[in-house]
């Protein structure tokens, strides 16, 4: 009997996960339009925000289906089903963190109806295209998309976003540090006292891969409930993640506070399942993560053990176990603020969406007509009690003491609005450096033990700083030039390291070739350098020996000379086999390619005109992450003036689109395209308008 009754329970479960959602509100295909303009650019129009969010879904899809399907693999753990092995890890993460049971169970109650139309409007735009084009699908049990699977899908991104797979990695391998999330971006808010034309002054300048699931998207969404914005998001999200409005712009750069938390467990035996919290021995509970891995022409189901203990999702591993605490799978409402993020009408109304704290992660950089600026560290922070404990690394999970529920409040993060020197900017560096000398946040003011925030600057705010001093007004061609700039600053962390690796020949004389190059060097990463190949080349493995983080260009390190000489050694060995030479032009080594386009790009990920490759065919690099959709916004009293945005490829990710590459010579310029609000001017000049059916 009892065993029945297990079983009937098991079936029920079953029953219940595999009930298929009935939407509640339908959406007529035939109040949507889509405007293309001439770079392919959609300006999607709907009679409601739900149906210019199913216009979104179709027009993205139309552009990037694949990289939509592969964030929804991932959101419903069938990604192994699809890429195997390496999908399946992110499957087994995805149940690790129990994501469907807390979104399932809570759905109803975090999501309010009016935005209920919304993530089902988003869906059946997306359901729609799948099924007029069944040739593009991946994998047919895919479809259809309902809401849940939009918020479980935003939850797992926003936890990789926090450095989730790099804690996991780090557990695994038996590094108990604190492995920060790698992102770069910058953003600058200018006021118009500053602006030589008089604009309020925008820049959302966010440094992403420049293709796939985190490859921002350009697209403009009009409702008429109010919706009318331009900007940026990532394949499958239902909304603009970071845009133009007409009275306000706003733009995101990752930050480095602490954001989850390692619990090293006290377990009551090697192979006990009980361990220590206070004067109790608690058992950790076990589940079976179900997944499936594709291998060669076979799928096999593969099963295997998710722990959970007080803390949450736990591990483990030879060295011991280990719990993981975050905000990602405690808070599931992202979707609706980055969605109301977009349907302000002012500062007030902006900020006042700001204290939902459904953003776990990054910083907001904001200006609006009004000639407000704005910057805030966002994100959530733990409402960590105990200062004593280091709570950047590795902590003890046997007492209340370290155990954390909830977060702080917005006022505990560090934040500026209109300072008086008239301008706020981020670059990843520092809260307590984001403006002007005198007037920025004050670090005895917020929990900076608890809350772990970054506290030094890296070379792109170094630089920013050597270029833009805070009494100077400053022309919109001049901001321009500051944000392309490809020079490292004189004075970092990072370059007392540089001139370390310049002087090597002085201990190893057998270097002496390439470091009378490299000493030649004038910090500039632009495509005619020399001695900026000999830079790249060098850094290639101390970069991996570091995981590609980018803490080392922010804290000092005194690395071992063995570590430099390495790096040199091996850009040395690298120019000579592939190239012949020690003298390459920083153009031939690091290129823009896409399709049949093939240039010379400059860069480098702490330079402010970021750019990083991955080493492709030739030998050479292939640009891969940095510069990709940039904007600009300028207001004045009257509202917004002008809009000008650039992509590093195009708006399509299909290689047969004219739009796939279009952009990269405009690009290379640094030039810009214009953009507009107006959808009355967008009518007229649209290339192409259609009903997404």
């Amino acid at each position: 009997m009892k065993y029945l009754v297990i079983l009937l329970i098991i079936s029920v479960n079953l029953l219940y996960s595999q009930k298929k959602y009935e939407f509640k509100y339908p959406i007529n295909s035939e109040n949507i339009k889509i405007y293309r303009d001439e770079w392919g650019v959609p300006h999607i129009h709907g009679r409601t925000d739900a149906e210019a969010s199913y216009g979104l879904a179709w027009a993205h899809a139309e552009d990037d289906f694949e990289s939509i399907q592969k964030t929804y693999l991932m959101s419903k753990h069938m990604l192994g089903r699809v890429t195997g092995k390496e999908g399946a890890k992110v499957d087994y993460v995805h149940q690790l963190l129990r994501l469907d049971e807390f979104i399932d169970n809570e759905f109803h109650n975090i999501v309010p109806p009016y935005f209920l139309k919304v993530l089902e409007g988003y869906c059946q735009g997306l359901n729609s295209y799948a099924k007029k084009y069944p040739k593009e699908v991946i994998y047919k049990k895919l479809f259809p998309i309902n809401p849940r699977d939009v918020l479980k899908g935003y939850a797992l991104s926003v936890a990789l976003m926090s450095g989730l797979d790099r804690n996991i990695k780090a557990i695994l391998n038996g590094k108990i540090l604190y492995p920060e999330p790698i992102g770069a971006s910058n953003a600058f808010a200018f006021s118009r006292n500053k602006i030589v034309e008089g604009f309020t002054t925008v820049i959302i300048n966010a440094h992403q891969p420049l293709e796939g699931q985190v490859a921002f998207y350009e697209a403009h969404m009009v409702s008429d409930e109010g919706m009318n914005i331009h900007g940026g998001t990532f394949p499958g999200a239902i909304s603009i993640l970071h845009g133009v409005t007409k009275n306000y712009a706003w733009a995101h750069t990752t930050n480095h506070f602490d954001k989850i938390d390692v619990y090293q467990l006290t377990m009551k035996s090697p192979k006990s399942n009980e361990y220590q919290y206070d004067n109790e021995w608690l058992k950790l509970e076990i589940r079976k993560a179900k997944l499936k891995v594709k291998m060669g022409f076979l799928t096999i189901p593969v099963s295997k053990k998710t722990y959970w203990s007080k803390y949450g999702a736990t591990l483990k591993t030879k060295q011991g176990v280990f719990s993981l605490r975050l905000a990602a799978n405690q808070e599931f409402r992202t979707a609706e603020q980055w969605y109301k993020m977009g349907k302000c009408n002012n500062f007030q109304e902006f900020y006042e969406v700001l204290k939902m704290q459904a953003i776990p992660v990054q910083n907001i950089t904001y200006g609006d007509k009004e000639d407000n600026i704005f910057f805030i560290s966002n994100g959530l922070i733990p409402r960590r009690m105990a200062e004593e404990i280091n709570w950047s690394c590795a902590i003890q999970g046997n007492t209340c003491k370290t155990y954390w529920e909830g977060f702080m409040d917005i006022t505990s993060h560090p934040q500026v609005l209109n300072p008086k020197c008239g301008y706020v900017f981020n670059v990843n560096h520092t809260p307590f450096q984001c403006t002007g000398a005198g007037e920025n946040p004050n670090p005895e003011n917020y929990p900076c033990k608890v809350a772990c925030f970054e506290m030094e600057d890296n070379n792109r705010s170094l630089r920013f700083r050597e270029l833009y001093k805070d009494r100077d007004t400053i022309s919109i061609s001049r901001l321009k030039a500051i944000k392309y700039d490809l020079v490292f600053p004189e004075k970092s962390n990072f370059m007392d390291l540089v001139y370390r690796m310049q002087k090597l020949d002085e201990k190893f004389p057998e270097m002496r070739d390439i470091c009378s190059i490299f000493k030649q060097w004038n910090r500039s990463m632009d495509t005619t350098n020399i001695q900026a190949s000999i830079f790249y080349l060098a850094f290639v493995p101390i970069f991996k020996e570091f995981e590609y983080s980018t803490v080392l260009f922010r804290k000092k390190f005194d690395l071992p000379d063995s570590m430099l000489l390495g790096g040199l050694k091996f850009a040395k060995d690298y120019l000579l086999k592939y190239f012949g030479t020690l003298e390459l032009k920083y153009g031939d080594l690091l290129r823009h390619r896409r399709g049949n386009k093939d240039y010379a790009i400059g860069g480098y990920p702490d330079v402010l005109a970021s750019m990083m490759g991955l080493p492709d065919k030739d030998g050479r690099f292939k640009a891969m992450r940095g510069e990709d959709l940039i904007i600009y916004a300028y207001f004045n009293e009257n509202g917004l003036q002008k809009i000008e945005s650039i992509k590093a490829y195009g708006n399509s990710s299909k290689k047969n689109s004219p739009h796939f590459n279009d952009q990269m010579e405009l690009y290379l310029k640094n030039g810009t395209k214009s953009m507009s609000l107006d959808l009355e001017l967008i009518t007229q000049k649209a290339i192409k308008n259609y009903n997404p059916r």
